[in-house]
């Protein structure tokens, strides 16, 4: 079930507009509605603010997406 929650979640990161985003959002919210009710009052109010990143260039993205700069800051502090 973990690997499935995962991979979905995946999903609606790895599409390339927010439209999309979001309604693989919305089908992932159906899909554990019932079974993992948590998971999906969590996700309803916590992912569409992530999506803004979306509206960045692939090339940006993974600036965005990764934490090497801040990992570098804090080892040079």
């Amino acid at each position: 079930m973990r690997a499935d929650v995962a991979a979905d979640i995946q999903n609606i990161f790895n599409d390339l507009d927010r439209a999309t985003a979001e309604k693989y959002l919305r089908l992932t919210i159906q899909k554990y509605g019932k079974s993992v009710l948590h998971l999906s009052a969590w996700q309803e109010p916590n992912l569409p603010e992530k999506f803004t990143f979306i509206e960045f260039s692939i090339k940006h993205r993974y600036f965005i997406q990764t934490t090497y700069l801040l990992e570098r800051v804090n080892r040079e502090i």
